[in-house]
């Protein structure tokens, strides 16, 4: 067996430290972050989500934000869908194609507001290719960024008790 260590080109999450706690025992790349992907026993793993609750670390799964008074061009730019009557606080599946038409990200888009969008993505570098579809020097008023967000999933027939349990250290239902 071999370990992955964080470094200049792969980060860890901001819950490395707990998941190391929690007995973490497998990790995977994604998005330039560890991901846990194991503690050990599959089954009691299997168990505790099917008779409990399972909490994950997704903090991978990364957003690229576009921000600015064309925000909303570049977000139409990006995707295939018609995106006129998007609601802020609305999402949107809209899977992203390259110039062949190969689909090479399928993210949920959230408009935050009227000039400010989040892609949560999958594993790929759509923060680049948003900035060469519009560079910042094109006479763009927009431009796209990589927000840290912390996010946390929590599954099982009891994910609100946990989370009630956990309010006192900040997390929200």
């Amino acid at each position: 067996m071999f370990s992955i260590a964080p470094s200049a080109r792969l980060r860890p999450s901001p819950f490395y430290a707990a998941t190391l706690a929690e007995g973490v025992t497998s990790f995977t790349t994604y998005n330039h972050m560890l991901m846990p992907t194991g503690y050990g026993d599959p089954e009691a793993e299997y168990w505790r989500l099917i008779e409990g609750v399972s909490q994950w670390d997704v903090s991978v799964e990364r957003q690229v934000e576009l921000k600015g008074p064309d925000a909303g061009r570049l977000a139409q730019i990006l995707a295939p869908r018609d995106l006129s009557a998007c609601k802020a606080g609305q999402g949107k599946y809209v899977p992203l194609c390259n110039h062949d038409g190969v689909l090479i990200n399928d993210p949920i888009l959230l408009k935050l507001d009227d000039d400010r969008y989040w892609l949560s993505i999958a594993d790929s570098n759509i923060w680049f290719w948003a900035r060469a579809i519009e560079p910042p020097n094109a006479g763009s008023r927009s431009r796209s960024a990589n927000p840290m967000s912390r996010r946390w999933r929590c599954r099982g027939p009891w994910p609100k008790t946990s989370w009630r349990a956990s309010s006192a250290t900040g997390c929200a239902i």
